[in-house]
């Protein structure tokens, strides 16, 4: 069964929504982690993701293995835009 855009969305928001992020923003790492997946299965999914124009790609400051902080890219999910109609 494949999964449609809005299933890979779900997902992540479901895998994110209790979790507590600095900047509302996750890294490959951390999303691979959440799901219980590889960084490679992560990365496909935002890929997939970003066509929907959903995810925001950002710089984040993350701590490094030698403790320093520094800047890594994290991405963003954004909530679905509702008809002006409803």
């Amino acid at each position: 069964m494949k999964m449609t855009e809005a299933d890979l969305i779900a997902e992540l928001q479901a895998a994110i929504e209790n979790v507590e992020a600095p900047d509302d923003a996750f890294t490959t790492g951390e999303l691979a982690d959440l799901l219980g997946v590889g960084e490679a299965a992560v990365r496909k999914r935002l890929k997939r993701i970003s066509k929907t124009g959903r995810l925001v790609p950002v710089r984040i400051m993350r701590e490094s293995l030698t403790g320093n902080l520094r800047k890594v890219w994290g991405y963003r999910i954004l909530p679905e835009k509702q008809d002006a109609q409803e």
